[in-house]
């Protein structure tokens, strides 16, 4: 596998990570944030109902109406207000009951005071409320549509700003890359134009004080050494072949002469 393909995979897969991570906590920032702003919305409305049942002795057919009529339009919160000894006072709409509270409910709130907890998608709150020194038990339940609505979307649009932001990766990550290549390859292609026969020839310093200008200078460094010690072997054979010239002449003189002289046969 080629560097520069490497290198795309890898600046690809790093920055999809980071990417990811962060869209991770936004996401969950913003699922933790709706959590807690609805179960804040519900003990609210659990101590607006309490008042107005308990302090401003609101008729429970008056409640039941703003319920019943508020529930045509919004998912209306479901309010429910017991005695200490766990007696059912009041209820939005005990026929359609969600929240089925029982004597572990009842004790838990009571030790604890207040406890948030799901059944299902439902979130609800369980607390301690008095009122004129009187403790009651009260308890709101809701499903918050418009929060889980807001949330699909916050997630639809995270996905597919992510796939774009991967498609931009790649593509930055592709010319970025091709680019941090292209001096490589230009040094690559003018060190295959250099033989025995052209070692004079050097690779062009295009850039100064980073790796790539150390690697030219290198490169060129290794071609002088090479040019020289070439320069120093044609020289040494010059010389060989000076040197024995001499001898070799003088030596076919004597044998042409003594190929001309008549011996005797001893």
């Amino acid at each position: 596998m080629k560097i520069k393909v490497k290198l795309t995979i890898l600046f690809t897969l790093l920055t999809a990570a980071i990417l990811f991570f962060f869209a991770f906590i936004i996401y969950y920032s913003a699922k933790k944030d709706r959590e807690k702003e609805f179960f804040e919305l519900l003990k609210k409305e659990a101590i607006t109902k309490s008042n107005l049942f308990l302090k401003a002795k609101v008729p429970s057919e008056v409640l039941h109406n703003i319920y019943h009529n508020n529930r045509q339009t919004i998912n209306e919160v479901e309010v429910a207000v017991y005695n200490q000894n766990k007696k059912l006072l009041y209820h939005d709409a005990v026929e359609i009951d969600f929240v089925k509270e029982t004597d572990e409910l009842f004790d838990e709130i009571q030790q604890k005071g207040f406890v948030i907890f799901y059944q299902d998608k439902w979130q609800v709150v369980g607390m301690n409320y008095v009122v004129d020194g009187n403790h009651y038990i009260v308890t709101a339940a809701a499903l918050d549509e418009y929060g889980y609505s807001k949330m699909n979307n916050l997630l639809k649009n995270i996905i597919l700003i992510y796939i774009l932001s991967l498609l931009l990766i790649i593509l930055s990550a592709f010319f970025f890359t091709n680019k941090a290549i292209n001096p490589v390859k230009e040094i690559t292609n003018k060190a295959k134009q250099i033989s025995a026969s052209n070692l004079d020839l050097r690779i062009e310093l295009k850039s100064k004080g980073d790796e790539l200008a150390e690697l030219t200078t290198t490169i060129n460094q290794m071609l002088q050494r090479l040019e020289n010690s070439f320069d120093a072997q044609k020289n040494f054979v010059s010389n060989i072949a000076h040197e024995l010239r001499t001898p070799l002449a003088a030596i076919i003189t004597e044998l042409e002469m003594a190929v001309d002289k008549v011996h005797t046969n001893e």
